[in-house]
């Protein structure tokens, strides 16, 4: 009988100790995790403005086909963004309102979203 209660007993100590050992485990993985990288996004439109002063352009994409909606995009643009015309390199100020253009994005935790690229068709 003595025997069968330290086993009993031995059993409940081990199921006890298993999930806060895991717990441990679940809270090391969180601390060791890194953030995720952004997607990449690619927006498509025409440019309704471009702020040189302070590296960004608002993009007004096609309307969605389900809502009808046309949203403009606020783009900023990375220190080195690159900026291509032809094939050439230009500078923010060559895009001009009403210029059909393509941007390789990412978008933060926020909703800002950022280019590396620009292409003017």
């Amino acid at each position: 009988m003595k025997g069968m209660l330290a086993v009993v007993l031995g059993m409940l100590v081990i199921a006890s100790a298993v999930p806060v050992y895991c717990q441990g485990m679940a809270e090391e993985e969180q601390v060791g995790a890194e953030e995720a990288p952004a997607a990449m996004e690619i927006v498509s439109g025409q440019v309704a403005s471009v702020d040189v002063v302070n590296m960004g352009l608002s993009v007004k994409k096609a309307a969605d086909a389900v809502t009808g909606v046309a949203e403009t995009v606020n783009i900023k643009l990375t220190p080195g963004a690159q900026i291509l015309k032809s094939g050439a390199t230009v500078s923010l100020a060559d895009i001009k309102i009403g210029d059909k253009v393509t941007a390789e994005c990412t978008k933060d935790a926020v909703g800002n979203i950022t280019a590396s690229k620009v292409t003017i068709q």
